[in-house]
């Protein structure tokens, strides 16, 4: 999933966490009233009236009440704007949204910045060419995204760190490594993905300029480029190596003749 149609509250359009289609929201703002005697509400849900009932604890008539304004509630029009009200008294939830999904018409509850329910779930799919330990952090890592932006860049720094231990680098200093494939030729593409992995993996973890709890776009983004940075150190060598060594022998020894000539 691309960080252009994920779930934000700036955006008119995107995928649903309900349905998983690409579809247009509409918003909407939120506004509370005070129930009776703010113990027991008694605008609540047909499934709970009936667990009360089923339990016995209250009244007959507190069960009719209930239900008596639970379907008042379902059959009246609810204004989004509060500027025409009944006889309640209704305030605005500051901070508080509601979106609703074009396709399935189902809404989600957002905080700020940050969807609350229902509970996201990240769709990021690894490069299958990376080594299994790297892929079993970045699962991890998108498993824990949306609740933990900053923990999710840290393990993909982590991730990134094992990867270049598994191509032959040292491992313990990721800046070194990185510096050592500069030296040796690295795309300056892929060296300047490297340190965006190595550079917002430290700022999750240390005091930094960047907070990914106020930009978690950014910790969304570093699972494209993990993926990049395999595409180019691993999956793009393997599949030219596997094309040259089904040339023809005579082919590669022509090749082998001309590069010792060469030299």
């Amino acid at each position: 999933m691309t960080d252009s149609v994920l779930p934000r509250i700036d955006a008119n359009s995107f995928v649903c966490p309900h349905c998983n289609a690409i579809a247009h929201q509409d918003w909407f703002s939120v506004y509370f009233r005070q129930l009776n005697d703010n113990r027991t509400p008694y605008f609540i849900g047909e499934s709970n009236i009936t667990l009360a009932q089923q339990d016995g604890k209250l009244s007959p008539d507190v069960i009719a009440a209930w239900r008596a304004e639970y379907q008042r509630q379902e059959s009246k029009t609810v204004f989004d704007d509060g500027t025409k009200e009944d006889e309640w008294t209704r305030q605005r939830l500051g901070n508080v949204n509601l979106s609703r999904c074009f396709s399935c018409k189902r809404f989600s509850i957002w905080l700020h910045k940050r969807l609350l329910w229902p509970t996201p779930k990240a769709n990021f799919i690894p490069n299958p060419d990376l080594p299994e330990e790297v892929i079993s952090d970045y699962k991890e890592a998108a498993a824990i995204v949306e609740q933990s932006p900053r923990g999710a860049a840290a393990l993909l720094r982590l991730a990134l760190q094992k990867l270049l231990r598994h191509l032959g680098k040292a491992g313990d200093n990721l800046n070194k490594d990185i510096a050592d494939l500069v030296s040796a030729g690295l795309d300056v593409r892929i060296q300047q993905a490297l340190d965006v992995v190595r550079v917002v993996g430290n700022n999750a973890v240390h005091p930094g300029q960047l907070d990914l709890r106020d930009h978690p776009e950014t910790a969304y983004r570093l699972f494209g480029i993990v993926n990049l940075i395999a595409d180019a150190l691993i999956t793009q060598p393997r599949n030219i190596e596997s094309m040259f060594d089904a040339l023809p022998d005579s082919s590669r020894a022509q090749i082998a003749a001309r590069d010792r000539k060469k030299n």
